[in-house]
């Protein structure tokens, strides 16, 4: 999952080279921008996805039709939490940043089918 940047883009299609722009897990809930479509060694190009399902790693359970969020800084998804944090159990993180919808069941440890929505 990837994060965000900040102002890294001219408003012009000249000023705009490669490594304007560049990919990195995520962090935090909150800066959750879309999912790399393959893993690159640093400084290569790669796809990021924003809209689309896609098959994602729950790490918790995934109920079909509910929206669901990314967990920490895992690289995985569970069904929309209260947005209450447990203290000390994920400490700086904000929680319930929903960036999809679930088509299918999954269980921790498996697999849904997610229709993000970044």
């Amino acid at each position: 999952m990837v994060s965000g940047a900040t102002a890294v883009v001219g408003s012009g299609a000249s000023s705009y080279v490669a490594g304007d722009i560049e990919v990195a897990l995520s962090d935090d809930q909150q800066r959750f921008n879309g999912i790399a479509l393959a893993t690159v060694s640093s400084g290569n190009f790669v796809a990021v996805a924003t809209r689309g399902s896609y098959l994602l790693k729950c790490g918790g359970s995934c109920l079909p039709g509910q929206i669901v969020e990314t967990i920490g800084d895992e690289v995985a998804v569970q069904s929309l939490s209260s947005g209450a944090v447990p203290g000390g159990l994920h400490t700086g993180i904000m929680a319930a940043k929903p960036i999809g919808r679930s088509q299918t069941a999954g269980a921790s440890g498996g697999f849904a089918l997610v229709d993000l929505s970044a």
